[in-house]
């Protein structure tokens, strides 16, 4: 995210780790935290769309351009003291996060910061060991030799839960290759395998969140794979002061390719009132 109307940010995280983050507009500060795969040049429109009403900060969360590596002892402690430096760098008390960093965002909101208002778009969940890491060697295999479009499948294959069939996954990866966002793809994939381990440990552990007690928006894309509705109607279930917002004609990747303007709306609706 190079966009000159975006304002570098740094801060140091509790373990020293550098956490970089993108600013722009003006009004109370909104912390932004992207999902995998992704990384905080992607969200630029929905910063953009936001900037008229907040001042919007966009995380780039460990092993993303001007933050610091992951590291052999990532969590997601480490992920909530990152995004817990930023949002008190910055002074903000508003929080959205997508997919994983929809869970990390709750995950911040659990350990007490005092956030006036939260919200997720299809945060990161495991029911069941529904995200599995017994292929996590064959991937980092792949990844060791460069192999990006196998080790793409692979994650894919955790992380769709079932939805793009097995048999499926290696033509997909093929496809994908051959856009020319590919090679930013291949840039992240080194992330992906310690977020899922995080996820996976967390398994069956999102009864948790009832102990959130500020208002919580839940949004989750029509065209989202069903069990990512239902998962999200299940975190939204266990708040005491949440709402849930389906946004018409988005997939997953809602807040950041199908519909960051429409999010930026709902967005500005729920932290207005």
């Amino acid at each position: 995210m190079e966009n000159l109307k975006f304002r570098k940010g740094s801060v140091k995280s509790i373990d020293g780790a550098e956490i970089g983050y993108y600013s722009l507009g003006s009004g109370p500060g909104l912390v932004v935290v992207h999902g995998s795969l992704r990384s905080a040049a992607d969200y630029e429109v929905l910063g953009e769309s936001l900037a008229d009403t907040f001042t919007v900060h966009i995380v780039n969360r460990r092993g993303r351009g001007n933050s610091g590596p992951q590291g052999n002892d990532y969590s997601f402690e480490k992920e909530v003291a990152d995004v817990t430096a930023v949002l008190k760098e910055t002074g903000s008390s508003l929080l959205f996060g997508h997919s994983y960093g929809g869970t990390v965002a709750l995950e911040v909101a659990l350990n007490n910061y005092p956030l006036q208002k939260l919200a997720v778009y299809e945060p990161a969940i495991s029911i069941e060991n529904s995200i599995p890491i017994n292929t996590l060697p064959k991937i980092e295999q792949a990844l060791n030799s460069k192999d990006y479009k196998k080790a793409f499948a692979g994650i894919m294959n955790v992380v769709s839960n079932g939805t793009i069939p097995e048999n499926q996954l290696p033509d997909f990866a093929l496809a994908m290759s051959r856009y020319p966002i590919w090679p930013y793809i291949c840039s992240l994939l080194e992330t992906a395998p310690a977020e899922i381990i995080a996820v996976h440990n967390a398994d069956n552990s999102y009864l948790k969140y009832s102990a959130i007690k500020i208002p919580t928006l839940f949004l989750n894309g029509s065209k989202s794979p069903p069990q990512l509705a239902m998962q999200t109607a299940m975190f939204a279930g266990e708040l005491p002061n949440s709402k849930i917002i389906q946004i018409e004609g988005a997939r997953h990747s809602g807040p950041d390719i199908d519909a960051p303007l429409e999010i930026a709306n709902e967005l500005k609706g729920g932290f207005r009132h």
